[in-house]
């Protein structure tokens, strides 16, 4: 789950704030982190993630910091993206498509 989507309200007292935080820490000190999104659900936290600012408003976004952090994504959750990002990681990772 990822803080611009999750409503800590509902899993409390399972999920604290300050445990998504301590997730966040451990996947940055992680050797590579992959993400997986799949379905127009995810495109808006996507869209943060990668767009948006590296922000504790959005959890996902510390892969921006990550030197090997890799996002697998099907068509569906890229729809909210810029165009012209889709279109960049679309050339730099057509090798690997």
């Amino acid at each position: 789950a990822n803080k611009v989507t999750f409503d800590y309200s509902k899993a409390a007292p399972f999920v604290q704030e300050h445990e998504v935080e301590l997730m966040k820490k451990l996947a940055l000190d992680a050797k590579e982190v992959l993400v997986l999104a799949f379905g127009h659900k995810k495109a808006n936290a996507l869209r943060e993630a990668i767009e948006g600012a590296y922000s504790h408003k959005c959890t996902l976004s510390a892969i921006q910091a990550h030197p090997h952090g890799i996002i697998v994504a099907d068509e569906l959750a890229v729809g909210e993206l810029k165009v012209n990002t889709y279109r960049y990681f679309k050339d730099i990772e057509k090798d690997n498509l």
